[in-house]
C-alpha cells in the first residue's frame, strides 16, 4: 500500500510540473499565431504541447535503453531530449519576463505619481492644439497679429512636453508582488531566476520518469504477478536420490547450474524451463543473484523475467 501511495505521490507531481511546463510553452507559441485566427492558435499551442510531451516521453525511452545496454541509441535520443530541454527552458523564462512586464505595467500605471505628470502631458497636448485652433480663427478674421501670438503660446506649451514626457518615464512603480520584489532584488540577473524556474519544472520529472523506468519499484511480490513469466515459487525440498548410480558409458548429462543451461539455450531460461532441466530453485536463485551482481542479467520491471545484460560476455 506504501508503494502504490508513493507511486501515486511521483505520477502526480509528474504531471503537475508537465502541466505548468507546457502552459508556459502554449502560452508562448500562440503568441506567433495570426491574431483572430482560431485554427493558427490551435496549430501553434498543439506543437507547444506536443514538443513537452515528446521531450518527457524520449526522457524515459533513453532511459530504458540505457538501462538495457543500448548506450548508443540512448545517447542519441538524450541528445534529441537536450535540445527540447532548451526549447522548453527558454520559453518558461519568456513566460516568466513578460508576466513580470506585464505585473510592472499594471503597477505604473496605478501609481498617483505616474497618473498625475501623465495627465499633465495629456493637459498641455490638449493646451497646444485649442491654442492652433484659436489662432487658425483669428486668421480667418484677419487678426494675424493676434494669431501670431497663439502660435507663439502653443509652441511654449508644446516645448515644455519633451520634459514632461521624460519624467513620465522616469517614474518607478512601486513593488507590489513576491515576484517583483525577487526581480527587484536580482535587476538584471533575474533571468536566471526565470531559467532555474524553467529547469525546476522540466527536470524534475524527466528525472522521476528515468528513476522509475531504470529501477521500477514492484507493487506487489512477484508471486502474486500474473503477468510475470518468471514467476519465483516456494524453495522447492531436495529430491531424494531412489535411482541407482549411473555406468560409466552412459552418455553425460550436461552440468545442471544456471549458467550450464545458459549456455545450452543461448538464451536466460524461465523458471520453468530451469525446473524441467532439474535445478532446484535454491540453487536457480543463488546463481541468478550472483550473476545480476556481477551485472551479466537485470529483470527490465516489466513482467518479462530475467535478461541477459550482455550476452556476448556469458555465452562466449
Amino acid at each position: 500500500m506504501t508503494k502504490v501511495m508513493t507511486l501515486t505521490v511521483q505520477l502526480t507531481l509528474i504531471a503537475a510540473l508537465a502541466i505548468v511546463s507546457a502552459y508556459c510553452e502554449i502560452s508562448l507559441f500562440i503568441d506567433f499565431a495570426e491574431t483572430d485566427n482560431p485554427i493558427d492558435t490551435f496549430q501553434m499551442g498543439t506543437l507547444a504541447g506536443s514538443l513537452v510531451m515528446a521531450q518527457h516521453t524520449l526522457a524515459q525511452r533513453a532511459g530504458s535503453l540505457f538501462s538495457r545496454g543500448h548506450h548508443v541509441a540512448a545517447g542519441v535520443i538524450a541528445i534529441l531530449v537536450l535540445v527540447l530541454l532548451v526549447i522548453s527552458v527558454s520559453a518558461s523564462a519568456v513566460f516568466y519576463e513578460a508576466r513580470y512586464q506585464a505585473s510592472r505595467s499594471d503597477d505604473l500605471q496605478a501609481g498617483t505619481e505616474y497618473t498625475d505628470k501623465r495627465e499633465l502631458v495629456e493637459n498641455g497636448k490638449t493646451t497646444a492644439n485649442l491654442l492652433k485652433v484659436l489662432a487658425e480663427k483669428e486668421i480667418d478674421k484677419g487678426n494675424t497679429w493676434q494669431a501670431s501670438q497663439l502660435l507663439i503660446k502653443a509652441a511654449e506649451v508644446e516645448s515644455k512636453q519633451d520634459s514632461r514626457v521624460e519624467n513620465v518615464n522616469q517614474v518607478q512603480a512601486p513593488v507590489t508582488s513576491s515576484a517583483g520584489i525577487v526581480a527587484e532584488v536580482l535587476d538584471q540577473y533575474r533571468w536566471f531566476a526565470w531559467i532555474t524556474f524553467g529547469l525546476i519544472a522540466d527536470l524534475i520529472p524527466m528525472l522521476l520518469l528515468v528513476l522509475l523506468t531504470v529501477y521500477p519499484e514492484p507493487l506487489q511480490s512477484p508471486l502474486k504477478q500474473g503477468s510475470d513469466t518468471n514467476p519465483e515459487p516456494e524453495p522447492e525440498p531436495a529430491p531424494v536420490n531412489t535411482t541407482a548410480e549411473e555406468p560409466e558409458n552412459a552418455p553425460q548429462k550436461p552440468s545442471k547450474t544456471l549458467v550450464g543451461l545458459i549456455h545450452t539455450m543461448g538464451k536466460m531460461p524461465s523458471w520453468q524451463e530451469v525446473k524441467s532441466a532439474g535445478i532446484s530453485y535454491r540453487k536457480y536463485k543463488r546463481e541468478r543473484d550472483e550473476l545480476e551482481q556481477q551485472g551479466m542479467v537485470f529483470d527490465p520491471g516489466d513482467g518479462t523475467g530475467f535478461q541477459l545484460s550482455r550476452p556476448s560476455d556469458i555465452l562466449q
